[in-house]
């Protein structure tokens, strides 16, 4: 997210019900419940990979505002 923090900044009341359905998705998402689920996922190249995945889609979400 933070370096997201700019596009974040446009945020307004109108738009926080959209992010909030964005990050309820990723955390819906297949591809990222498999990045996060079961053993071996706390060092640094899948963390990297989940810190990606949230990234690319907060991304997106600052570039519609």
């Amino acid at each position: 997210i933070a370096s997201n923090l700019d596009g974040l900044k446009k945020l307004t009341e109108a738009n926080i019900p959209k992010l909030k359905t964005i990050l309820i998705d990723i955390k819906k998402d297949q591809e990222f419940i498999d990045m996060t689920t079961g053993g071996g996922k706390n060092y640094a190249d899948p963390l990297k990979r989940r810190i990606a995945f949230v990234e690319e889609r907060i991304r997106g979400f600052c570039n519609e505002l």
